[in-house]
């Protein structure tokens, strides 16, 4: 009987993970462990009912660590976990972009969410790396300075980073016109006139430079084309500066690429696999298949797969390719963790800690799966009370 019960106190602890890591992800608070488990007790009185070794069964069920503590202690080592598993496969990645952006707790507490995409050997990964808080001001320099002290704090290496995605508009769009009810204070204070003329040619200027952004997609349109065809495009018009990339070596690998039937057919295959995606989704659309719609391939993925087929002799064309399938194509990652925060630090949790709220964020956004069975056998077994 005692030679089972180191592993019956492991498999305690590892149902205790489980549970824990089940609400984090649905963004429920830790005190719903002991619900959880209430639930499973009444269950299972009438589940094993008829069972010889029922006694045995709720003895077990009744040993589940799972109070509020200990599900908060499960939440921060699971999430420590994951943070592990991501810094390691950052550190690997050949480039990396990051996206930003700020908004407000339950409490009114200055969060910024920092977001790193990179290719790791499953793929293109967008990854919660850290909620950086911030106090008193939120100036560009104070959310740069919390920025760079998460990167510092990861060890991540800040000479991979290409592009940084911000939403730069967030004050207007949330109707945050700070300074416009001072300007009207003053124009009624001193009588002063305004000078319409002057907003309209600012504001054409400010039209002017938003289209000279777009200009920046066709100056770039032969380094995102690459990926998808980079046999037909002009290496002399690709821009690979930010990725770190030896013009001589890429266009040496370029040349022994299209000479290998073996390698080159992958791109042909690609094309193939991309028309037949277009093909399915414009099926599905019109008919509103939403869940065969999902089920569909991503396109990034399909990308990925075939530059990671590539023999490592073409090391500088699959790092441009993947500094490119690195960039961030929205903020939409940051807009959507912002929507889970609401949901964890709610009105009835607004005292939550940072660091709990880092730890459940991060629980409930990343496409990692914590090392259950390594966190529960570095653990001892506590009877929850």
């Amino acid at each position: 009987m005692l030679s089972n019960w180191p592993q019956s106190s492991n498999n305690a602890n590892l149902a205790s993970f489980a549970v824990s890591l089940e609400i984090a992800k649905r963004g429920k608070p830790f005190t719903d462990g002991e619900y959880v488990k209430d639930c499973f007790i009444r269950a299972s009185e009438e589940l094993f009912r008829e069972f010889r070794n029922k006694a045995e069964i709720m003895r077990k069920i009744n040993d589940l660590p799972l109070s509020a503590k200990t599900v908060q202690d499960r939440t921060a080592k699971m999430s420590s976990n994951v943070t592990h598993m991501q810094v390691k496969d950052i550190q690997l990645a050949s480039a990396l972009s990051l996206a930003r952006d700020e908004s407000c707790d339950i409490k009114g507490k200055a969060q910024v969410t920092l977001f790193v995409r990179y290719m790791s050997s499953q793929g293109p990964k967008e990854e919660l790396l850290g909620l950086v808080p911030l106090s008193g001001q939120t100036r560009g320099e104070d959310i740069a300075n919390g920025v760079k002290k998460c990167l510092e704090d990861n060890g991540i290496d800040i000479n991979k980073i290409g592009p940084i995605a911000t939403d730069g508009s967030r004050n207007i769009e949330s109707g945050k016109l700070l300074h416009f009810k001072n300007l009207k204070q003053y124009r009624d204070e001193t009588n002063a006139t305004i000078d319409t003329n002057y907003f309209s040619i600012t504001l054409k200027n400010l039209k002017d430079g938003f289209a000279e952004r777009f200009e920046q997609f066709k100056i770039n349109k032969s380094t995102l084309k690459f990926i998808v065809n980079p046999f037909n495009t002009n290496t002399n018009e690709i821009n690979i500066e930010p990725f770190g990339i030896d013009a001589g070596s890429l266009q040496m690998q370029l040349l022994d690429l299209k000479t290998k039937g073996l390698w080159s057919g992958k791109f042909t295959e690609l094309k193939s696999k991309l028309e037949e995606l277009e093909v399915q989704k414009c099926m599905h659309i019109p008919q509103r298949k939403w869940t065969a719609l999902k089920e569909i391939p991503r396109v990034e993925a399909l990308i990925f797969g075939a530059w990671n087929s590539l023999p490592e002799c073409y090391s500088e064309v699959k790092k441009l390719a993947y500094g490119v399938l690195a960039i961030f194509g929205s903020t939409y990652s940051c807009e959507q963790a912002f929507s889970c925060m609401n949901i964890i630090k709610s009105k009835v949790r607004s005292q939550l800690t940072n660091k709990n709220l880092e730890s459940c964020l991060k629980l409930k956004t990343t496409s990692y799966k914590p090392d259950l069975i390594k966190l529960s056998k570095g653990m001892q077994s506590l009877c929850s009370h």
